[in-house]
């Protein structure tokens, strides 16, 4: 009897835990997985790239956003399912000292909806944040139709070196690539 029991609870975990991935359910509302992987920035030769928006904050903060180029359009996306986002920031270790107070927050766009996401130290050179399970399903105007839109964009703050030309010039000679991947699925028509 217990082990019976012990099978039944394991056999609900596992069908609790692979709710939300309808890819190989027949009856699905959504098509297959899909991933959208966005370059929102890449450091090339020596130019100084420009970001979206530079700005000083409260204080001494400078306040650099960078958005994503490519979205999933409402067409594209299965709001009936989950959505995953990984956002990677690399830095060249040797120029990146120059940030003082270094703060970076990701925020993936659904709708209308804005989710943020925490960026963390991985080591040295590499901030990562993960937007793990964004629900879509049953959210405002996309229900009935079961489709929605998501896009991107990321904030990278420090103390401001003084001028708007030191503050570019020090992020972009530290700034090496903002890396933004998302896991969607599709549209079952799709």
């Amino acid at each position: 009897m217990k082990t019976f029991l012990f099978v039944l609870v394991a056999l609900l975990a596992i069908a609790g835990f692979s709710a939300c991935d309808m890819s190989g359910d027949e009856d699905s509302e959504c098509g297959p997985r899909n991933q959208l992987n966005t370059t929102m920035y890449y450091h090339e030769g020596n130019g100084i790239a420009d970001s979206n928006y530079w700005g000083v904050e409260a204080g001494d903060t400078v306040k650099f956003e960078f958005l994503t180029f490519d979205w999933v359009t409402e067409e594209g996306l299965c709001s009936k399912e989950h959505i995953n986002a990984l956002f990677t920031i690399t830095l060249n270790a040797d120029s990146a000292e120059a940030l003082k107070g270094l703060n970076m927050k990701g925020h993936i766009i659904v709708g209308l909806m804005d989710y943020p996401v925490l960026i963390t130290k991985i080591n040295s050179n590499t901030f990562q944040g993960n937007g793990a399970s964004i629900g879509l399903a049953g959210w405002g105007p996309y229900d009935d139709s079961g489709i929605g839109y998501i896009w991107g964009y990321i904030f990278i703050r420090f103390k401001s070196l003084g001028s708007k030309e030191a503050d570019k010039d020090a992020l972009f000679h530290a700034l090496q690539k903002v890396q933004l991947d998302i896991d969607y699925y599709k549209p079952k028509s799709q």
